[in-house]
């Protein structure tokens, strides 16, 4: 084994493309979880948004952790993404709600 995913899956030269839509899955998944996080953390509250934020994210990276395939490795970055997308947004607005409109 090497010691990156290039080496390991040979991502050389012709196989770029793959290596791009590895980088480009966990952007995607945050472009879709930001908004999704928003939604969910109005629904469900933002404390429920935020602890399934955090599972999720943490499954995605053992997923990536263990994946064997680029297509795999691809996937758990998108969920990844996805998570950390939901997770900053519920975040930043239980952060803002918890402070209140009180100014120093």
């Amino acid at each position: 084994r090497g010691l990156s995913i290039v080496v390991d899956w040979a991502l050389t030269c012709d196989r770029k493309a793959i290596l791009a839509g590895i980088f480009a899955a966990y952007f995607v998944g945050f472009f879709v979880g930001a908004p999704g996080g928003g939604y969910l953390s109005d629904r469900l509250g933002r404390r429920v948004c935020m602890m399934l934020a955090s599972v999720l994210l943490t499954a995605g990276a053992l997923w990536c952790a263990a994946s064997q395939e680029p297509i795999a490795f691809a996937c758990a970055r998108g969920l990844v993404g996805f998570s950390a997308g939901a997770l900053s947004v519920s975040h930043f607005v239980h952060t803002i709600e918890f402070m209140g409109s009180r100014r120093t």
